[in-house]
């Protein structure tokens, strides 16, 4: 595996901007359990795709089928019903330094491949490929990556998702969460 810090840092990256969507246990956007004040960028700091645990970042799905496949494939072997209530959501980004993984010239100068990015990860295993990436970008100022959905492969369609790391978005750049008429209702910077 090269340094990928080193890879990452000199990788190139691009402008990207449109709308996002994502779909939470509602109960997810209270995480202090204040009914009267939902936290839609809330981040757990838990480990996922391309963090590891204590890397505030947001994931969301740049079509709407593709956050519902991800949501979907949480709940997995379930009977209909027994999962929690849901909301979704939508944001519209700018964002000016994005790694974009679904591109192979970029996967070609990080040195790794599209099924090294989606392998498994967490459940004790050691950090994954795709996680590795994802801290390096975040220690080298990406705002966020782009990257195939797995959830959304899975269910036979294609699909991209973004992780946006909180602590890298500029203030050219945003991530706005949309409210009634497409009011922004919160916001990073």
């Amino acid at each position: 595996m090269p340094n990928l810090a080193k890879q990452v840092g000199t990788a190139p990256t691009c402008r990207w901007e449109g709308r996002l969507a994502r779909i939470v246990a509602i109960h997810a956007l209270f995480p202090n359990g204040k009914a009267a004040n939902p936290d839609y960028l809330y981040t757990s700091g838990k480990e996922n795709r391309f963090n590891l645990a204590g890397t505030p970042c947001l994931y969301m799905s740049l079509e709407e089928s593709t956050a519902v496949a991800e949501f979907r494939r949480q709940f997995r072997g379930l009977a209909i019903g027994t999962h929690p209530p849901e909301c979704h959501f939508f944001a519209e980004v700018r964002l000016h330094r994005v790694l974009n993984v679904r591109d192979p010239s970029t996967l070609a100068h990080l040195s790794v491949t599209g099924s090294e990015l989606r392998a498994d990860w967490g459940y004790g295993l050691p950090s994954s490929v795709s996680q590795r990436v994802g801290e390096a970008a975040a220690a080298c100022g990406v705002e966020a990556i782009l990257y195939e959905s797995v959830a959304a492969a899975e269910s036979g369609v294609e699909g991209t998702n973004i992780v946006v790391f909180r602590q890298n978005v500029q203030p050219a750049s945003y991530l706005r969460i949309l409210g009634p008429g497409g009011t922004p209702i919160a916001q990073w910077p």
